[in-house]
């Protein structure tokens, strides 16, 4: 592994959104069930990224 979970998820996180781009709101919850990530864990990252 090349990077840490945190990197990986808040990468496919960023991913989700291009992919998705125009498509609306995308909640934490649709982008953890895209990808299998805790919920919990990904809403810290996003959060960290807003600021």
């Amino acid at each position: 592994m090349l990077y840490s979970k945190s990197a990986e998820y808040t990468i496919q996180a960023m991913l989700y959104l291009a992919e998705n781009e125009g498509k609306g709101l995308a909640m934490v919850s649709s982008i953890a069930g895209a990808y299998n990530i805790p919920r919990h864990f990904l809403a810290n990252l996003v959060q960290t990224l807003n600021r």
